[in-house]
């Protein structure tokens, strides 16, 4: 067994110790070499998906009276509607689904010193890891929210939301599993879930000061959310990188490789 496979079993197996505040130090800095230009592709990305959306529903729909329709569509959907935008959003997050691997991998560059840029965020398109993130966006994305529509219909909304909020948590793991470990989609998941209980309150306390912080932006008319949010990949890096060590390995190397 080979010393990257031996620590990638440790992680798994045994318990670790994860310091809140060198996750919180180490995030930080990984976050100032990343923010602007991940700030940047997000903001090619929200302008491309907003185009894409207007012009799905406007060629569907029709571009007159656009806003009101779509006032009237969400005002009027029934059960079985609702179920379909399900459908549809999570098949639409898994065809994008690398793009958040494209941010982790950005996240990783920045901590080892490697280059990255604008077309780091792009390369798991056309990579061998992009079935397996296809396929954990879409179970995920449907998972949570055919519980948070079931939950909603009957009418115990709250409960649905404490489990999406969980799997998020315990799920966070899944894209740099897959990516830096390459396991397949669904042991991506289950490894995720597995990592996470064994330091629950330390992680979920993390991703929340890393919710605030991606908050903060609000305060920049806004557009100051485009530039904090990469807050929440860089942290999701890091306690990665500290549960299980990140080998001098790119991912992107392996592009049409496998």
């Amino acid at each position: 067994m080979n010393s990257k496979k031996q620590l990638f079993n440790n992680s798994i197996n045994y318990n670790f110790d994860l310091d809140f505040g060198i996750v919180l130090e180490k995030s930080f800095d990984n976050f100032k070499k990343i923010s602007g230009i991940a700030g940047i592709g997000i903001i090619i990305s929200s302008l491309f998906f907003g185009v894409l959306l207007v012009g799905i529903f406007g060629s569907i729909y029709g571009f007159a009276h656009f806003t009101e329709t779509l006032t009237g569509f969400s005002a009027n959907l029934t059960w079985s509607n609702q179920l379909l935008i399900i459908i549809f959003g999570s098949v639409f997050g898994g065809i994008f689904s690398p793009l958040n691997a494209g941010f982790i991998q950005m996240a990783r560059n920045a901590s080892t010193g490697d280059s990255f840029g604008l077309n780091t965020l792009f390369g798991f398109f056309s990579s061998t890891f992009f079935k397996d993130l296809f396929i954990s966006s879409i179970v995920l994305s449907l998972f949570g929210g055919i519980v948070s529509f079931g939950f909603e219909q009957l009418n115990f909304k709250f409960i649905g939301n404490v489990i999406s909020v969980s799997v998020t948590v315990l799920t966070i793991f899944t894209i740099p599993l897959i990516i830096f470990n390459k396991l397949d989609a669904i042991n991506a998941i289950t490894t995720s879930c597995k990592l996470v209980l064994k330091s629950p309150f330390i992680i979920f306390g993390l991703l929340f000061v890393a919710l605030i912080i991606c908050l903060l932006g609000i305060f920049g008319l806004c557009i100051g959310l485009f530039f904090t949010f990469p807050f929440w990949f860089s942290i999701s890096y890091i306690m990665y990188a500290e549960i299980v060590p990140v080998t001098n390995f790119d991912a992107l190397d392996e592009i049409g490789l496998e």
